[in-house]
């Protein structure tokens, strides 16, 4: 008996929908495709496909300039397994692009997924054969996956814990020292992580190096139970307007990436998710369970889709509560509170809805509607109670509602947390779609107060915020405040409309008030003063400085030991400050033209860095502040300093060393002589 033909509207998810249809056999219609466009990349807004025999077999495939190779690998490899022949496939394009998945991470990620699922011992490759940055792309990818006609149920619940970070640095066409100062940038945001960091560099040239230059950095962070998980980034297409990323941001991005990915937790990368419910759906009926981290709004849409085609549904528990006081689940409950443990079950298995009443019926119709906002969601097994997660730039917002006995005639009980600011009166006709968006409205406002009040400047740092008690108009921020140079440290507490965020705060606290005297606020209107509370009756008036801050600086008395003429630059921290006896604790020797030294059993390579004619390097230690003036007292000078760097040549380009070429640079431009 054919099926029934489905129909869907939009060009969102139109190749899964297309894989989709070729496994499960149902023909489908797409209709409005972009259909306010010029030219919207087909011919004509409906499309319609009738499924027929996955051939596979050698294909070649140029995949343009305008989305990543990746794009193309994602369905092939759900259609892989179930070919009639082995599918060799190369194909050309991009490799890696802004905002896109690589080619690499494909390969990291969605491989060792496809292989849990594969009873064949022959295991899927793909092979990088050139790179191709944008605009001009040139790379090159080959694909060879064997045949599995049945996929094995997979139970996936165990992450294991971070042993290694492994990475590659991909540079084409540019300078190799890109990749290291990439890998530097990196290794400088994950070495308080972890020890075991290890990445290569990939450098490519001529045609393994595609048409356009580009770099790149992707790492991947492996469990002991052999999870994957990756991060990655990847340099702005030549010609692309905006300002460049460099490759220090280059690095740091994609530590920051893989990082994210590795609180998230699972057992599977959150790009891979996709992959893994698709083979939950396809293998044999005994039950698949996967631990995933929190579901992507991509596979949020991907269980509908796979609904749709294949009339499976999933179950999901939040992991917390699978676990509950269980103590050998402690390691897996690290990290995000929002993992979830999938199970894939047939749609016979539903909950007997015989006897609904009409209230619980028109309650579980509006939560439907509801699916398609962009919110996460949780219910409990009996539908009565559900949490709407909204995530803004900012913040996560929370509504939780649940069902009254009357319902739609009365309204849900409504607990947010955004407290008394939320307040909604359920008028007749209400729905909870409309009450969802008039928390949504609510929650856009307050998230940009609190982006406006978290984006400070050195010396402040934001900490946290809360609706006020007293008055929930407005938002209860904490900064933090600690300059290392005047070693003192406070927090500043502000009370900032969120209807207003721009205004000048209503209240501004101090837990140490003298601070905020001769406060500067030259974000705000600063023709006018403001009285700022302080405990007790007593008040401290904040407005410009009435004279400019002086630094006087006094010859102090020389040290006894060698500090005094003797500067070394180490690339670490510890927890000391002051002169210390280099000659006897740090011990140095010339090897080959080269110092060499070692630092807590790390080899240390040095170079004496001089300064340009007229520059010297003074030690100086803050004694006392009068008034508006800073006294520092000078305890030693030199007109060189030893540098060292650990795991990289002295010839490497450090920060220090470019601001000391710097001050050529800047007394040149600063001649009055043309």
């Amino acid at each position: 008996m054919e099926q029934e033909e489905l129909r869907f509207e939009g060009c969102n998810f139109f190749r899964q929908r297309l894989a989709y249809s070729l496994l499960s056999g149902r023909s489908v219609v797409v209709s409005g495709i972009r259909s306010s466009d010029d030219e919207p990349g087909i011919k004509g807004t409906e499309v319609g496909f009738s499924p027929g025999m996955i051939t596979g077999g050698k294909v070649t495939l140029d995949c343009g300039n305008d989305r990543c190779i990746s794009y193309y690998l994602e369905p092939l490899l759900m259609l892989a397994p179930f070919c009639k022949h082995p599918l060799n496939v190369k194909l050309q394009g991009i490799t890696d692009a802004p905002g896109e998945l690589s080619v690499d991470s494909i390969r990291a990620t969605w491989l060792p997924v496809f292989n849990k699922f594969m009873l064949a011992s022959d295991s899927p490759e793909i092979k990088i054969v050139a790179r191709g940055y944008k605009p001009d792309g040139g790379g090159c990818v080959l694909l060879t996956v064997p045949i599995a006609r049945t996929l094995r149920p997979v139970q996936c619940k165990t992450m294991g814990k971070i042993c290694k970070i492994r990475g590659i640095a991909s540079v084409s066409k540019v300078s190799p020292s890109i990749a290291h100062r990439m890998i530097e940038a990196s290794k400088e945001t994950l070495r308080n992580y972890i020890a075991d960091v290890y990445i290569t560099v990939d450098q490519r040239k001529g045609a393994a190096g595609g048409n356009s230059p580009g770099f790149g950095l992707f790492l991947t962070a492996e469990t002991t139970e052999g999870v994957i998980y990756h991060g990655e980034a990847v340099s702005k297409p030549k010609g692309e307007q905006g300002n460049p990323l460099i490759p220090e941001d280059i690095g740091y991005m994609a530590a920051c990436q893989l990082l994210d990915q590795i609180f998230a937790g699972g057992c599977v990368d959150i790009t891979a998710q996709a992959l893994a419910v698709t083979f939950m759906t396809l293998c044999q009926k005994d039950v698949s369970t996967y631990l995933f981290g929190p579901p992507s709004a991509y596979c949020v849409h991907t269980l509908r889709n796979l609904k749709k085609f294949f009339e499976i549904t999933f179950k999901m528990d939040n992991w917390n509560k699978v676990c509950g006081d269980n103590e050998t689940c402690h390691g897996q409950k690290l990290g995000s509170d929002e993992k979830v443990l999938i199970t894939c079950i047939d749609v016979n298995e539903q909950v007997d809805t015989s006897g609904l009443q009409a209230s619980e019926w028109e309650w579980l119709k509006q939560l439907c509607e509801l699916a398609d906002e962009e919110c996460y969601s949780k219910v409990n097994n009996s539908f009565q109670n559900v949490a709407l997660i909204l995530r803004l730039d900012a913040s996560s917002y929370v509504l939780e509602l649940r069902r009254t006995k009357s319902f739609p005639v009365t309204g849900p009980e409504v607990v947010s947390s955004l407290g008394t600011a939320f307040k909604y009166s359920w008028q007749k006709g209400g729905t909870l779609r409309s009450l969802y968006n008039r928390f949504s409205e609510h929650c856009l406002r307050v998230d940009l107060a609190i982006k406006l009040c978290s984006d400070v400047r050195y010396p402040f740092t934001f900490v946290k915020w809360t609706i006020s008690e007293d008055d929930s108009t407005c938002i209860a921020v904490t900064l933090f405040c600690e300059e290392w140079h005047a070693r003192k440290s406070f927090e500043l507490f502000l009370l900032v409309d969120w209807l207003e965020p721009n205004a000048f705060p209503r209240v501004i606290t101090s837990s140490a008030p003298e601070y905020l005297e001769n406060l500067r606020l030259d974000e705000w209107d600063s023709s006018r003063e403001m009285t700022l509370e302080k405990s007790g009756n007593e008040t401290v008036s904040v407005g410009h400085l009435d004279e400019a801050e002086s630094i006087i600086f006094t010859n102090g008395p020389m040290s006894d030991n060698d500090f005094t003429n003797e500067f070394h630059s180490l690339p670490c921290r510890i927890e000391y400050d002051g002169p210390a006896k280099v000659s006897q604790y740090f011990v140095t020797e010339t090897l080959e033209d080269e110092k060499i030294a070692t630092f807590r059993g790390r080899i240390l390579n040095g170079i004496e860095q001089q300064f340009p004619n007229g520059y010297r390097l003074y030690i100086t230690t803050e004694k006392e502040k009068k008034g508006n003036s800073r006294v520092f007292e000078v305890s030693g000078s030199a007109t060189s300093f030893m540098r060292w760097e650990y795991d990289r040549s002295t010839s490497y380009q450090s920060p220090i060393t470019r601001a000391i070429s710097y001050l050529n640079i800047a007394e040149t431009f600063a001649r009055d002589d043309e």
